[in-house]
């Protein structure tokens, strides 16, 4: 391929992401509908547009354009609604449209990929609505916090544990376990900001009420942020969610010398955040507040790791995983309205979010499943995800500490997989298919356990010679000793 043709195809792909995006910004579009057009779009980035053929899988719903089921499959990408796989994107030509036999191009991955990446975006943003909605249904049944006892108020802490302490507290609380901090750094100012570079941070906050785990993180800006929020979604007739949130609090600083100035109760009343939300305004003016500001300027900043796409942003907002910097602590926050003292302090008690970490209204059940029963779920799903014809794969199986029940929250699963004779296309269309549920199933465990890994699938590819020999890891499928788990079979194999 000539210079001239590879600039021709890269511009091809611009025009097809971009062109996506234009589909997905049809708000009021039916969702099929759009879909359906992005069958049709897709193969348009392609190098060969009339042989390629789509199909997008979302749940129980399929969408996919002319002749797909005469195409050969060459790549599917999965679609992830944040840390849940949803559906994938499947990419094949119809052979006999092709000049010859053809190999999908790496960029072409690529494509598909960003692609599948955009389309996840969206579906999450689908799933943030439904949940939204389902907030709004139950809140009446919920409570409010007025109604909880006040939180006793501990003494004789040292100042290094405490985060924030004050007064003027409108609602009792008690909250455990808390594990993340976003906070919005007041050195950048936010009122210079263009439209377009606030509404990009709206969309973070957004995100990261969905991301990090359910009633354990706070949202910590000064007024200033809560008023320039306010000020914007009046603008655009709309409003950013903290409905995941455990608390959002307020700092009104020094400067101003009294409550008066909170932004919290008049844009956040009657919202979703209304009575599920704790909210405090830390008056700063008063000497009797204390807030331990240094800790969230000097802690790590994960925001680049959760949202890279939005790390340019990492100066304004700050995403803080407390027991990694602090000494395996989490964060406590005490509310009591009788004595009118709030305190958040670091404390010894483990995190409890596993159980809450869940997409729907099922976070609120506790989920009693240990770390290897959900690796042993995880592994089940990947290998009824798994093409096996596309990839020439013969038979998957699971071993370790997944498959004798013994992992842990830093434990790996390792997969051991059969394969046949596959082209150089297959085999790295199977391992980027594989590494993407890798990297989505570590931030899975990170999200619940705050175990942080790259890759949480060891893979060990091996084929019918590997097994003739008995070669590495091959021994392992006909082990008596340590027998592995057979997931999934193609069809019954007879080696030698």
């Amino acid at each position: 391929m000539d210079d001239n043709t590879q600039l021709y195809e890269r511009a091809k792909e611009l025009e097809c992401i971009y062109q996506v995006e234009e589909i997905l910004k049809k708000t009021q579009q039916p969702f099929p509908e759009q879909m359906k057009e992005l069958t049709e779009l897709i193969p348009q980035g392609f190098m060969l547009p009339t042989a390629c053929r789509i199909k997008i899988t979302i749940g129980t719903d399929a969408y996919f354009t002319e002749d797909f089921a005469r195409a050969k499959v060459l790549h599917r990408s999965p679609l992830m609604a944040g840390y849940v796989c949803v559906g994938e994107i499947t990419m094949g030509y119809i052979q006999a449209l092709l000049p010859n036999d053809c190999e999908l191009l790496i960029n072409e991955v690529k494509l598909l990929d960003t692609i599948a990446n955009r389309i996840s975006i969206f579906a999450l943003d689908k799933q943030r609505t439904l949940f939204s909605q389902w907030i709004q249904e139950q809140s009446p049944k919920l409570g409010d916090v007025s109604d909880e006892q006040p939180a006793p108020i501990p003494k004789n802490l040292k100042s290094k544990n405490i985060l924030f302490a004050g007064n003027a507290v409108t609602a009792n609380r008690l909250i455990d376990g808390i594990t993340h901090l976003v906070y919005i750094n007041e050195t950048k100012e936010l009122a210079p900001l263009i439209d377009a570079e606030f509404s990009a941070i709206e969309e973070v906050l957004e995100r990261l009420n969905d991301l990090l785990p359910w009633r354990h993180f706070l949202f910590i800006a000064r007024n200033t942020c809560f008023q320039k929020i306010a000020l914007q979604a009046k603008k655009d007739s709309s409003t950013v969610n903290f409905s995941s949130a455990a608390a959002l609090i307020e700092m009104i600083p020094e400067r101003q010398k009294t409550t008066t100035d909170s932004y919290l109760p008049a844009f956040f009343s009657q919202k979703l955040t209304d009575k599920q939300v704790a909210r405090f305004s830390l008056d700063l003016s008063n000497q009797g507040n204390t807030f331990q500001e240094s800790y969230l300027r000097h802690s790590q900043n994960l925001l680049s790791t959760l949202l890279p796409t939005f790390d340019w942003l990492a100066d304004i907002i700050k995403v803080i995983e407390i027991p990694a910097n602090s000494a395996g602590k989490t964060l406590s926050l005490h509310m009591n309205t009788v004595i009118d003292q709030a305190i958040a302090f670091f404390t010894e008690a483990p995190p409890t979010v596993s159980d809450s970490f869940l997409p729907n209204k099922d976070r609120q059940k506790q989920d009693k499943t240990s770390h290897w029963q959900w690796r042993h779920y995880m592994a089940k799903q990947v290998a009824n995800a798994l093409d096996m014809d596309a990839f020439c794969v013969k038979g998957l199986y699971l071993f370790g500490s997944t498959n004798t029940g013994e992992a842990g929250m830093g434990s790996d699963i390792d997969l051991l997989i059969h394969v046949g004779e596959q082209t150089a296309t297959q085999k790295r269309s199977l391992e980027d298919w594989l590494d993407g549920w890798s990297q989505a199933l570590a931030s899975m465990n990170y999200l619940q356990t705050g175990y942080q890994l790259d890759r949480l699938l060891d893979i060990h590819l091996v084929t019918d010679e590997n097994i003739r020999q008995g070669d590495s890891f091959a021994i392992k499928i006909h082990s008596i000793i340590d027998p592995p788990e057979t997931l999934r079979l193609a069809q019954p194999q007879k080696i030698g």
